[in-house]
């Protein structure tokens, strides 16, 4: 209501200002700021669903529309592109994760994980998997009913984003889960954090150290 109130306001303000000077541009004016008010005031539909990512991104029925397009992704991470995580699971020592990207066929890439402790030793052997740009896209569709999506900035240590906010909730024996996922909106591919928790308590978070090319 308060924003009709200030669309109807304005426009007759404007549309009195435009009169006096010249009756055929009044009309057209009032038409722009109409325009104007509808994609761009608080509270508008228009507003609203600016802060999700596009329905085009949607890879099956009755899933949320992901924040990045395979294409989107494959761009931003090409061959030699690493990114480092700091992995906390609940009862075990912090982790350092390295991820390096490597050979890119158009379809499929190949990607190098190596686990470190905090003292920087090497824990366990290198890990390759083959995944295609699809794959990894899809790896952050799901189901509609289950996941709400905000815009938000995050700070990490890799840097502060505008990010897209995950959140989606199930539930298993009578215990509530939760995963939150931060996509920083200029870096396409994994989120910046992920948090998965029961009953509120976190089990495990997975926060960006460093994003390199």
């Amino acid at each position: 209501m308060k924003n009709e109130n200030f669309i109807k306001n304005n426009s007759i303000c404007l549309s009195g200002f435009m009169r006096r000077r010249d009756g055929i541009h009044s009309v057209s004016v009032i038409i722009l700021f109409w325009v104007w008010a509808m994609l761009f005031l608080p509270g508008n539909a228009a507003s609203e669903t600016s802060i999700r990512p596009p329905d085009s991104n949607r890879m099956q029925p009755g899933y949320a529309p992901t924040p990045f397009t395979a294409a989107q992704i494959r761009a931003a991470c090409p061959w030699g592109h690493s990114i480092v995580f700091q992995v906390e699971t609940l009862g075990n020592p912090l982790m350092v994760r390295k991820m390096s990207f490597g050979n890119d066929d158009g379809e499929k890439t190949v990607i190098c994980t190596i686990n470190l402790g905090t003292d920087g030793k090497q824990l366990g052997q290198k890990e390759y998997s083959y995944q295609t740009w699809k794959e990894l896209q899809a790896h952050a569709s799901f189901p509609e009913k289950q996941t709400e999506i905000k815009t938000e900035n995050f700070t990490a240590p890799v840097g502060t984003f505008d990010c897209w906010h995950y959140i989606i909730k199930s539930e298993t024996d009578g215990k509530k889960n939760e995963k939150h996922l931060w996509f920083a909106k200029s870096l396409p591919g994994p989120p910046i954090c992920y948090e998965e928790s029961t009953d509120g308590k976190i089990l495990f978070r997975m926060i960006m150290l460093k994003s390199e090319k």
